[in-house]
């Protein structure tokens, strides 16, 4: 039985793809026109964007006593399990549900922390405040839940 489970993942690659191509467009452009320097701060501001956004990680550890998560560079927050009222794991769509990625908010889902995968664990504390966090190891996250018997009364896992 494992102690607890693990999981980080990242922001999709192809985000860091666009910011180097807006970085190499606005740079040959801003070349173009040298007495206009403020086309190329822009464009170096769009290349740190993007590694700042690719350099950004979601970790998620749940064990016995609580879900914790962090969206680094941000703080990390936790959450006990006494805490919660219900959470299931859910299929999503960055762009369907949070309209994007990141840190987002959705009417249906609460507060998002929104990663590359397609599915995610959705909490509603019993203050009525919910919490979508993306996982990528469903399987993994499924079992790990059943055989440390967090389901018991979950529809979804019996």
């Amino acid at each position: 039985m494992k102690k607890k489970f693990t999981e980080a993942t990242g922001l999709p690659k192809f985000i860091l793809a666009i910011f180097i191509i807006q970085f190499v467009v606005f740079l040959v452009y801003s070349l173009n026109k040298p007495e206009d320097k403020s086309l190329i701060y822009f464009s170096v501001g769009i290349l740190i964007i993007g590694i700042f956004l690719t350099l950004t990680r979601l970790k998620i550890e749940i064990d016995k006593k609580m879900v914790s998560y962090k969206f680094s560079p941000f703080s990390s927050r936790k959450i006990n399990w006494s805490d919660i009222d219900t959470f299931e794991i859910i299929s999503l769509s960055a762009i369907g549900d949070f309209l994007g990625w990141g840190i987002r908010y959705s009417k249906k889902y609460g507060w998002g922390y929104i990663t590359e995968s397609n599915s995610a664990i959705f909490i509603t504390k019993k203050n009525g405040k919910k919490v979508t966090l993306s996982i990528k190891d469903k399987e993994g996250l499924s079992n790990y839940l059943r055989t440390n018997n967090f389901v018991q009364g979950n529809p979804q896992f019996e």
